[in-house]
């Protein structure tokens, strides 16, 4: 329960203050107008924005260690904290086009983020894509 509850009250709404400022960021209207209502409705500002971005730092850096050396968060199984936390980590960062279709394809560059690219959190997308692989059952596409 502390890894969903973690997952679901820290990293996909921290996680969200970073989607929601590169919304505001983008150069189509649409999108910057989208962005502006969710900054509305969840109170964005540059300092929510830097705030959220060193808690989902802190957060994958939880994660990446309580799964250091292992298959899945909680025993030798798949749990709901597996589920939840693969769910909340496509807030992050969503896994590959091959499990996961972005459509349209331009709001796939609203999710990147330096920190990604972050060796030390490799292992956590790829737990979270392998999850996905092993557990979903397909691809969702539009």
């Amino acid at each position: 329960m502390l890894y969903e509850e973690l997952a679901c009250s820290v990293l996909g709404p921290e996680a969200r203050q970073l989607l929601v400022g590169r919304l505001l960021a983008a150069k189509g209207a649409r999108l910057a107008q989208f962005g502006a209502f969710l900054a509305r409705k969840y109170g964005h500002s540059e300092f929510a924005e830097a705030r959220g971005r060193a808690a989902v730092r802190r957060v994958l850096t939880i994660f990446s260690a309580a799964l250091d050396g292992r298959r899945y968060l909680v025993g030798d199984s798949f749990t709901r904290a597996d589920l939840t936390l693969a769910a909340m980590l496509m807030v992050v960062r969503p896994a590959a086009e091959e499990l996961f279709v972005c459509s349209p394809a331009s709001m796939r560059a609203m999710f990147e983020d330096p920190m990604h690219e972050e060796p030390q959190f490799a292992p956590l997308f790829d737990y979270r894509d392998r999850v996905y692989r092993d557990h979903r059952g397909g691809v969702v596409a539009p």
